[in-house]
């Protein structure tokens, strides 16, 4: 068996926007000896302080052109026009203009290709966020595994269809075992609108710990969960560490039980226009939440997007 395609990150905004940028003060260097004096002139009376992955200086892109160092961001006209007085009295420097500079660091090795455009910076690349960025994040084994588990979330998406229900399948799984801990569908057309999929699944992890708040009914026979008795890492809470497959991007309820529950991370296939996980929102990368986790979207997506092609 071949793996059909690689999962796709779904990052955090700041990891793929587009390269911003602000206006900053900047003089021609027109005595290259000066100009240690000039940097270290500079740093005491104009300190770069939100602009520090900036490279002072930029060298020219021509022979015979001058060096090029950056002043100071503006602020205000007299707090401005004070800087360009002591910056007037620096012996070697030329007269101070305007120009465009990234506004932020870069992130990834694009956003650094698309900032030094403008001018020189700093890049201190995030090893597991470039593999992240160019596919790479996960061997050949590992996708196979994932589209392993995500062809049984679609076989159980098509068991809750087969009885009414929304066909959307969920599987949480233990990655350190590789043990099934949960395999669960939608059951909102059941009567408690509450009950989707994923909620469903992880109230079974509940149940595989001596827990739980759900009683389903035996004609869902395809629900299960592992026994209490053999269930793994029961000394955290909930879904620590798991895996969750789900057919369809969760919503903003599941994407927050999800949170709470403390979900390792999670897999889907096809994304939904109200979805939590990346197209209505990014629940997983809000800064003000105690806990991440990480999402990869477009699983065996030509076959859970079947699943949809009606609604």
């Amino acid at each position: 068996m071949t793996a059909t395609g690689v999962p796709e990150a779904v990052l955090a905004d700041k990891f793929v926007q587009n390269v911003d940028t602000c206006n900053v003060f900047i003089a021609n260097i027109v005595d290259r000896k000066q100009t240690s004096k000039i940097m270290r002139q500079l740093s005491e009376f104009c300190p770069l302080e939100n602009l520090q992955h900036l490279k002072r200086v930029r060298a020219p892109k021509e022979k015979g052109m001058p060096l090029q160092i950056v002043i100071h961001k503006p602020v205000d006209t007299d707090s401005d026009q004070a800087v360009l007085k002591v910056v007037k009295s620096i012996e070697g420097l030329g007269k101070p203009y305007l120009a465009k500079v990234p506004s932020l660091p870069p992130l990834t090795r694009q956003q650094y290709n698309e900032a030094i455009k403008y001018w020189p910076v700093n890049f201190h690349e995030d090893k597991e966020i470039a593999s992240m960025v160019s596919g790479k994040y996960f061997t050949d084994t590992e996708i196979l595994e994932i589209e392993q588990y995500m062809t049984l979330a679609i076989k159980l998406a098509n068991s809750g269809k087969a009885k009414d229900q929304f066909p959307i399948g969920a599987v949480i799984v233990n990655p350190s075992s590789k043990k099934i801990i949960a395999e669960a569908y939608d059951l909102r057309q059941a009567g408690f609108s509450l009950q989707h999929a994923v909620m469903v699944a992880v109230d079974l992890v509940a149940h595989s710990q001596g827990g739980g708040m759900w009683n389903f009914d035996e004609k869902f026979s395809e629900l299960r969960h592992s026994k209490s008795t053999e269930a793994e890492g029961t000394d955290e809470y909930l879904c620590t560490g798991y895996d969750l497959y789900v057919t369809r991007e969760p919503c903003a309820m599941c994407s927050m039980a999800l949170v709470h529950s403390r979900i390792g991370r999670v897999f889907y296939g096809s994304s939904h226009c109200g979805g939590a996980l990346g197209s209505a929102y990014k629940v997983h990368c809000q800064t003000g939440f105690n806990h991440h986790f990480l999402v990869f979207k477009g699983c065996l997506q030509e076959q859970t997007d079947k699943l949809y092609d009606d609604s």
